[in-house]
């Protein structure tokens, strides 16, 4: 019930996003909060500003040699969280063909996070230096 409640608020905040919103990333992320262990008011519903907040952070994952996804597309302003689990070594290098305005680059790191808030439109491209290969882009819109 209470996932069910959270997808409907969370396609009336997508409603109220615009265009950068699409029903398409709401259902995933109302899915996610139900799996997790969502902090919420006494009265048992997420604050919008919360709801808001985790809509628009993006999570990529590493594998041995690759990021999943390897592909994102997200909106100017919104947060990125590379997670690298596991106890082998990855970065994240932006390539200079990029254009200005790409995050900074994660240093060599295992079983770490990091947030790269991305400010600038354009189609961004990456990879992990440690593993050739090993590829990702964000496209902010």
């Amino acid at each position: 019930m209470y996932s069910q409640k959270l997808a409907t608020a969370l396609a009336v905040i997508c409603v109220a996003g615009g265009s950068a919103c699409a029903a398409s990333r709401a259902v995933p992320v109302a899915r996610a909060f139900a799996a997790e262990n969502v902090s919420r008011s006494d009265s048992g519903k997420l604050s919008a500003t919360e709801a808001r907040r985790r809509l628009t952070t993006s999570t990529i994952s590493t594998l041995p040699n690759a990021f999943v996804p390897y592909i994102i597309t997200v909106a100017v302003g919104d947060s990125v969280t590379f997670a690298f689990g596991g106890d082998i070594d990855h970065n994240v290098i932006w390539r200079a063909s990029n254009p200005s305005g790409a995050p900074a680059n994660i240093e060599n790191a295992t079983n770490e996070t990091f947030v790269r808030r991305l400010t600038t439109r354009g189609t961004f491209n990456y990879e992990c230096t440690v593993h050739p290969g090993m590829i990702g882009q964000i496209v902010v819109r």
